[in-house]
């Protein structure tokens, strides 16, 4: 498993230019319909997909990449497994030998109303507990668990990310790994 995230802002033209040069028709004429913004995060997480496939999996390239009719990227006639995410400035991509998620959560407003609709009540009180950046982080894990195990949001949000005070796998089947930065929360699931 290996995986990446950084500011949009941290690519250059030129590094945009020559991922786009390195895509296959469906995604080219996928980026080529987005807004200039969101081309921007598109092609930011396509420099990172190639940057882990170029340094870890060689025998294949970004021109295998698709996307299927609900939007989730794949790596077409191999066996590895992707996940693309992107928040605000910031891009992430995840590449993995079995089924991964990735997902970044901006700092942003939200209300109390939310927390109680997307946590259980462990969740809550680890909130409470440690402050408002840990919802990003526990909305990060669902997110990148619905992403891994593609399942909706709905019954993810019923899982528990919080076991005896700490953050913790839902399950002993189920690899996570996260973090919290200055602005975001990020979060990586897989199985084990």
């Amino acid at each position: 498993m290996y995986y990446s995230i950084c500011s949009v802002n941290d690519f250059n033209a030129l590094s945009l230019k020559e991922v786009s040069g390195l895509l296959s028709s469906q995604q080219k004429e996928y980026i080529n319909s987005l807004s200039d913004f969101r081309r921007k995060q598109s092609l930011g997480a396509r420099v990172l997909l190639n940057n882990i496939i170029s340094s870890h999996y060689t025998d294949i390239s970004l021109n295998v990449l698709y996307s299927n009719e609900n939007g989730k990227p794949y790596l077409k006639n191999t066996d590895y497994f992707i996940s693309i995410t992107h928040s605000v400035d910031f891009v992430g991509c995840a590449v993995a030998d079995r089924p991964i998620g990735i997902d970044i959560q901006c700092f942003t407003g939200f209300s109390q109303n939310l927390i109680s609709r997307v946590c259980t009540p462990n969740e809550e009180i680890y909130i409470k507990e440690n402050g408002n950046n840990y919802f990003y982080l526990i909305w990060s894990l669902k997110e990148s668990y619905k992403k891994a195990f593609d399942t909706s949001f709905a019954k993810t949000v019923k899982l528990s990310f919080v076991k005896d005070g700490q953050i913790s796998a839902p399950s002993e089947d189920v690899k996570i790994e996260y973090g919290l930065a200055d602005s975001y929360a990020w979060s990586v699931c897989t199985k084990k």
